[in-house]
C-alpha cells in the first residue's frame, strides 16, 4: 500500500537505512520497482542514502537502476 505520496514501507526503511526491515519485506514479496509520486524507487532511496548494502540487496531482488 502507498500513502498520499506513494510512499511504501520498503520505500520508507529502504531510504532510512533499515536493513533489517528491508529484508524482512522483501522475504513477503515486497514490489522491488514501485515508484512514489517524486519518481523514486526503493533502490533510488538507497543509493541517495548512501546505504550500499540495502541497495545490492535490492537489486539481487530484481530492483532497476533509474535510467536518467
Amino acid at each position: 500500500a502507498q500513502d498520499h505520496v506513494g510512499m511504501t514501507p520498503l520505500l520508507l526503511a529502504s531510504g532510512g537505512g533499515y536493513k533489517s526491515i528491508v529484508i524482512m519485506l522483501l522475504n513477503h514479496r515486497a514490489k522491488v520497482n514501485v515508484r512514489d509520486k517524486l519518481d523514486k524507487s526503493a533502490l533510488d532511496l538507497a543509493i541517495h542514502g548512501e546505504h550500499n548494502d540495502i541497495a545490492a540487496l535490492l537489486r539481487r531482488h530484481g530492483a532497476k537502476d533509474s535510467i536518467r
